[in-house]
């Protein structure tokens, strides 16, 4: 992944929690990195869990067009 200058620093599997750290390659699509928005929210487990079951109840929602679905997870970031 790129590395920016003015980005938060990416954990190391070794500052995360065991399970965490199990799960985080998990999360990225054909071997690549997980998005590095659960890549830092990995540091606070706590928060990951919620994050992955709400993404996953809008990626899997039949009632939103795909770009709904963008639309509602930009604007749920942003806030």
């Amino acid at each position: 992944m790129t590395q920016h200058r003015d980005r938060i620093p990416l954990p190391s599997p070794d500052e995360l929690r065991a399970d965490v750290a199990e799960l985080l390659p998990l999360i990225g699509r054909d071997g690549r990195e997980p998005p590095r928005t659960l890549a830092l929210l990995a540091r606070q487990p706590d928060f990951l869990a919620p994050f992955l079951g709400w993404g996953a109840g809008l990626a899997l929602s039949v009632r939103l067009s795909a770009r709904d679905r963008e639309l509602l997870a930009r604007l749920a970031s942003w806030n």
